[in-house]
């Protein structure tokens, strides 16, 4: 493009504000991806409330040692479940990072129950 015409173009988007003309047309920010914080609470009350669920339904067997491995289960199933979801979400392949959420998971689930018998207060 002529240099005449590109300053004639940069004065045209640069008219009114500046700012807003480089986040759209250089970072391509627009109305689509503005912050949304009330839908990001909302969204994140909901899947932080199914995701503690999840291990009560473990809850419904009938021994206590049945209970405890039908807890690890249920979650890891539900672990499983929210990294197929996420992947499927961001649209990428679901092996990896439904492993990293199972294998964090399953690291988190080995810590709260070595720290809960460290302090004495472990059903495991």
């Amino acid at each position: 493009m002529p240099r005449p015409l590109a300053e004639q173009v940069a004065a045209a988007l640069h008219g009114e504000d500046a700012l807003e003309a480089h986040l759209r047309d250089e970072l391509g920010h627009g109305e689509h991806s503005n912050a949304r914080p009330v839908q990001a609470a909302a969204a994140s009350m909901i899947s932080f409330t199914i995701g503690g669920l999840i291990p009560f339904l473990g809850m419904l067997a009938s021994s206590e040692t049945a209970r405890l491995v039908a807890i690890v289960v249920v979650t890891i199933l539900g672990l499983a479940l929210a990294g197929v979801l996420g992947a499927r979400a961001a649209g990428t392949t679901p092996l990896r990072p439904t492993l990293r959420v199972v294998l964090g998971g399953m690291a988190a689930m080995i810590v709260t129950a070595a720290i809960g018998r460290l302090a004495g207060v472990a059903g495991a």
